[in-house]
């Protein structure tokens, strides 16, 4: 009977450090899958003038004047620039793009598709 005992405890441990193994192993992503997913997006802003620009669930922020603002960005994420109350597309992170703007350049450009002054 005892014998039975320790082997029914044995055996339970053993189940339960396996599973907790498992479930560690499946839930811990490598670093890399991580890192290739996000992408560095790198606006300069040189003008003196400053936007406002909306990450959904991420950040709402004024960009700097006459300076540099980086972003991690999730592939697809998609930034906005916000005028006047309203969110405007300024871009969406993609991998294959280039991955630094002139934001006047880019908020310019984006204005004229609009029809916006």
């Amino acid at each position: 009977m005892k014998n039975l005992f320790a082997i029914l405890v044995l055996s339970t441990f053993s189940l339960i450090s396996f599973s907790q193994g498992e479930l560690a192993h499946n839930s811990v992503k490598p670093k890399t899958e991580i890192i290739s997913k996000s992408i560095r997006v790198k606006l300069k802003n040189n003008s003196l003038r400053s936007y406002r620009l909306y990450i959904p669930n991420v950040i709402e922020l004024e960009s700097v004047k006459l300076g540099t603002n980086t972003f991690c960005m999730s592939q697809g994420q998609e930034m906005y620039l916000v005028l006047e109350g309203k969110n405007y597309l300024l871009l969406t992170a993609n991998s294959a793009d280039r991955n630094s703007y002139n934001l006047r350049k880019l908020v310019k450009k984006r204005k004229n598709e609009l029809g916006l002054k």
